[in-house]
């Protein structure tokens, strides 16, 4: 929960040193408008539109992660979109994000117009966010990463064992994912332009044990304060990427015991936040999330199909509420579909069966800011 907490800070940080335009007339209203809507527990969200924004600029991937909700995709659609900078430039211009994240169901480094995208968002001062399984950042792709940076860069590393990397995303890649991670860090060495990296790793039935290898590698590229390890979202289930009860409670004895001989606390602080991962993964099988989530009002998720929906966890057709190719962005988003999604939400989120196994929770923010309502929300009867 802290690694977490230390997360938001550090990229509501980012936001307001890159959008210096923040503090604009204009900004602060989408920001409080954003704020209220969501905190109110309103049908509607802020005509401004959201906050953040992620766009999937491309759905072609060169790895096939066995958790990854494209195996279900992949039977009702093919992958093979991407966004056009045209395309791209008319959303950034009509929504105005604070916080844009370039990615999706695939690797950015598909779209061969991601460096233009980058370009825009730094032109128009946007915090930026992109993910990579790092196998096709080459020396070239280094070098045009580098003229225009993302605010963010995330290194999908889901093993640190090479056969074991190689089994979750289906590829021959762990080497050349290492190397050119390892040039990137070199070469940005070089350079003084600032850019925040980041190590994320899914945890899942095959990468349990994985805390000791983990660590050595974070501490090498050091990036231990950088890391974030996130229990599968179980999109595939007859993939078994969620372990059992009983495989969890014998990592979580050997992991006790790691524990017991660690003295240096650098490690011991790495070891309990693997360990408050794989509790929340055993709690998994009656998982009741009935909290707050605000996302439906402070961002959205557009597919490189064009598709809006509310959050990208909820891929199913059925949670699709309009698409950018045949309406505007905003009247999508304040839409009757958007309407009913949010108001079905706030009622009970039972109603909605891929929330109520989600595990995010905004039960501290509706507390921290629902003074700003003056103590009245349509959230008070969960919190």
């Amino acid at each position: 929960m802290i690694m977490g907490i230390t997360e938001n800070f550090k990229d509501l940080l980012l936001i307001l040193v890159k959008n210096n335009k923040f503090l604009s007339p204009f900004y602060i209203k989408k920001a409080f408008s954003a704020l209220f809507y969501a905190l109110f527990g309103s049908r509607r969200a802020s005509r401004h539109g959201p906050l953040r924004l992620q766009i999937e600029i491309t759905d072609l991937c060169n790895f096939d992660c066995v958790m990854c909700d494209r195996h279900n995709l992949k039977k009702i659609r093919t992958l093979n979109h991407s966004i056009s900078y045209k395309k791209f430039k008319v959303l950034v211009e009509e929504i105005k994000p604070l916080y844009l994240t370039l990615n999706g169901l695939g690797e950015p480094l598909l779209n061969k117009e991601l460096f233009k995208f980058l370009k825009l968002c730094n032109e128009k001062r946007i915090t930026t966010s992109i993910p990579s399984n790092m196998s096709l950042m080459n020396e070239e792709n280094i070098n045009k990463l580098i003229e225009n940076l993302p605010s963010i860069l995330t290194f999908s590393f889901h093993a640190p064992e090479p056969s074991l990397f190689n089994s979750i995303t289906l590829s021959k890649s762990f080497q050349q994912s290492v190397d050119n991670f390892e040039k990137l860090l070199s070469l940005l060495k070089n350079t003084s332009k600032h850019i925040d990296i980041r190590i994320l790793c899914v945890l899942q039935a095959t990468n349990l044990e994985q805390y000791n290898a983990m660590f050595e590698y974070l501490k090498k590229w050091d990036l231990l304060d950088s890391f974030r390890l996130e229990p599968v979202f179980d999109f595939v289930p007859y993939q078994n990427v969620v372990p059992s009860k009983e495989k969890v409670a014998k990592v979580l004895q050997s992991l006790n015991e790691e524990l017991k001989k660690t003295k240096k606390e650098e490690k011991r602080t790495f070891l309990n936040n693997w360990k408050e991962k794989l509790l929340e993964l055993y709690e998994r099988t009656h998982l009741k999330n009935e909290a707050p989530c605000l996302t439906p009002w402070i961002s959205t998720y557009i597919t490189a199909t064009g598709k809006v929906l509310p959050c990208c966890y909820l891929t199913n057709e059925k949670y699709v509420m309009g698409n950018i190719n045949q309406n505007s962005f905003l009247d999508i988003w304040n839409g009757t579909k958007y309407q009913n999604f949010r108001s079905s939400l706030i009622h009970s989120r039972k109603n909605i069966e891929e929330c109520y196994r989600c595990y995010w929770n905004d039960m501290h923010r509706v507390k921290l800011y629902r003074l700003l309502m003056l103590g009245y929300s349509r959230w008070n009867s969960v919190i």
